[in-house]
């Protein structure tokens, strides 16, 4: 079964142990991260970059958590 994980605009996973078994199901959690951000008005990046609430999930990824896992043993491996 696929397993699913949302990133942050910053490539961070949205929740720590939660994956999700569909795409309706990460886009629901795309939702719940933007809504954390309401009462701020925006998300800061780690860089800086200020995101305005109507662009923070369109900077959020969902990706398999299989492939995620591959391309960072890659990553290391590479380094």
């Amino acid at each position: 079964m696929k397993k699913l994980i949302v990133l942050s605009p910053d490539s961070i996973p949205t929740t720590r142990k939660t994956t999700f078994a569909n795409r309706e199901q990460a886009e629901l959690e795309v939702q719940r991260f933007v809504r954390r951000f309401k009462m701020q008005g925006f998300y800061r990046t780690a860089d800086g970059e200020r995101l305005e609430l109507s662009s923070i999930a369109s900077r959020c990824q969902i990706v398999d958590q299989e492939q995620l896992e591959r391309n960072e043993l890659i990553s290391l491996l590479m380094n």
